[in-house]
């Protein structure tokens, strides 16, 4: 809105606090996510030709010496497309590529992006809280079922 000299713009605002279940406006964060921690193996066939290095997207191989290794830092960022070992099989190392990519099965990238209201740390603690009693409720009516304690 344009004022001209000697106008005035009175804004009234009404806050109202709520939660995310309420609806999604008052939900603090933006983007969470997850994936399997990325296991990265490389076998003494490897020839360091670099091919895998060159065809990774994320930067996380490199030769060093004479021989492939993942950047200090990086796996975190593997997205296991598996393109090296593609380029691996395709320099004609064998039938097998000298770079294996592999998910461990039990660890977790968990990613947490706030919108600023609440830190991340603070996100995550709210949401564990908010299972634990959920989880402690279960176990309660469980029990009511079963004619159990809680112990």
């Amino acid at each position: 809105m344009k004022l001209t000299k000697g106008q005035k713009l009175v804004i009234e605002a009404k806050a109202i606090l709520n939660i995310g279940r309420a609806h999604a406006k008052w939900q603090a964060t933006l983007v969470c996510g997850y994936k399997n921690h990325p296991v990265v193996t490389i076998s003494d066939a490897c020839d360091a030709c670099g091919l895998c290095v060159e065809e990774c997207p994320r930067g996380v191989l490199e030769v060093k010496g004479k021989k492939v290794q993942v950047v200090e830092g990086k796996l975190p960022d593997c997205s296991m497309c598996k393109l090296c070992e593609r380029a691996c099989l395709a320099s004609g190392i064998g039938e097998e590529p000298a770079v294996k990519i592999a998910a461990e099965p039990d660890r977790f990238i968990f990613v947490v992006e706030s919108d600023g209201s609440l830190s991340a740390k603070e996100i995550m603690n709210r949401a564990l809280q908010f299972i634990r009693e959920q989880s402690d409720e279960l176990e309660k009516q469980l029990g009511d079922i079963s004619g159990d304690e809680k112990k």
